[in-house]
């Protein structure tokens, strides 16, 4: 059975001898480690953003807008998001200047769970 060798081999040292077989296997546990934990980064990104067209299809049905003012409130809409947008990026960098690594991580995640808290209730 032929060996994989991890680490520095010479004649004398052998480091971190590992079969063959077993060193398929960890390639395998691996790559489903990373398969997990980007569903896992996937899940946690905000999906609670709707688009322009969402929300003003939105408001006109609830509000019974007339055709004359989906036309008027749609560009408001684009660029309150634009501009939402364009804060958010600014909110990150500033934050990213003061907190930890950490401290981003859970601020990130707490921010995507706050819109899922309000749509429980």
């Amino acid at each position: 059975m032929k060996n994989l060798y991890i680490g520095r081999h010479t004649r004398h040292a052998q480091l971190f001898v590992i079969p063959a077989k077993a060193g398929i296997y960890i390639g395998v546990l691996i790559m489903f480690f990373f398969l997990a934990v980007s569903a896992y980064a996937k899940q946690q990104q905000p999906q609670h953003q709707l688009s322009a067209d969402d929300i003003v299809a939105k408001m006109k049905v609830q509000l019974e807008l007339t055709d004359k003012q989906v036309d008027e409130v749609k560009p408001i809409i684009e660029n309150y998001l634009a501009q939402e947008k364009k804060l958010k990026r600014e909110e990150k960098r500033q934050l990213s200047k003061v907190l930890t690594g950490g401290q981003m991580f859970t601020w990130n995640f707490l921010q995507n769970e706050a819109p899922r808290e309000k749509k429980k209730r």
